[in-house]
């Protein structure tokens, strides 16, 4: 997350959308970066293959390699790439 493995940070992050895509109707974030609290890009974010039309079947979620979850807060799971 660019940040110094001392430092621990819960946000405020902020996300700046740069597109949208429409799906049944719905707009949702398409292509956005996340800044850290120091306003440094913590992520860059591509979301491709929304699906609006099944149940979600969290077996179907793959971690990518090397990522870290995070449980910390409220059962949340949060990918984070190194």
């Amino acid at each position: 997350m660019n940040l110094h493995d001392s430092v621990k940070s819960y946000g405020p992050f902020i996300n700046k959308i740069h597109s949208y895509t429409t799906i049944n109707g719905i707009l949702l974030p398409e292509n956005y970066d996340t800044y850290n609290p120091k306003g440094k890009v913590s992520g860059n974010h591509l979301v491709l293959d929304y699906k609006m039309n099944g149940k979600f079947e969290e077996k179907m979620m793959q971690m990518p390699k090397g990522a870290l979850q995070d449980n910390t807060q409220r059962n949340i799971k949060l990918y984070l790439n190194n």
